[in-house]
């Protein structure tokens, strides 16, 4: 995880470092409009780019957190159906019920 976070920062570095040498190649060009403007969608493309890599760690932090969350409920439902399907195996079967039945009817009158 660390290695990516340092991967990530060095991403953030490269992508600034374009930005700033594309910002300082507008301003010093005196080129026709047509080329400043592939460069002003180049500078716009860069400074998303940078935005996502910003916003990315923080999504990933909520998505890592979210299932984790999502994996303690996962595993409290199984252990809920473990506990049921063993009540199960535990309950009488409809002779002896029947039979519980006659016994508390004969204790009773």
């Amino acid at each position: 995880m660390d290695k990516e976070i340092i991967e990530m920062k060095k991403m953030v570095d490269t992508y600034n470092q374009n930005i700033k040498e594309i910002d300082q190649d507008l301003r010093e060009k005196n080129t026709q409009s047509g080329e400043e403007q592939k460069y002003e969608i180049l500078y716009q493309k860069e400074k998303e780019i940078n935005q996502f890599t910003e916003q990315f760690e923080v999504e990933k932090t909520q998505y890592e957190k979210e299932i984790k969350e999502h994996q303690t409920l996962i595993s409290a439902l199984l252990e809920h159906m473990q506990k049921d399907m063993a009540r199960q195996n535990k309950l009488p079967t409809s002779s002896q019920v029947n039979e519980m039945k006659d016994d508390l009817k004969f204790k009773q009158g």
